[in-house]
């Protein structure tokens, strides 16, 4: 699929231009990013 694709090629260069930087990338398990804290 396309957006399969386009999201490796994202990945791709951000894991590539984070290296160059000495940046470490974490990737985020996407399942509850959207919920707000408790205490929100």
């Amino acid at each position: 699929r396309f957006t399969d694709w386009f999201y490796s090629k994202v990945k791709e260069k951000l894991e590539y231009k984070a290296k160059l930087r000495g940046i470490r990338l974490l990737e985020i398990n996407p399942a509850n990013t959207s919920r707000y804290c408790h205490k929100c």
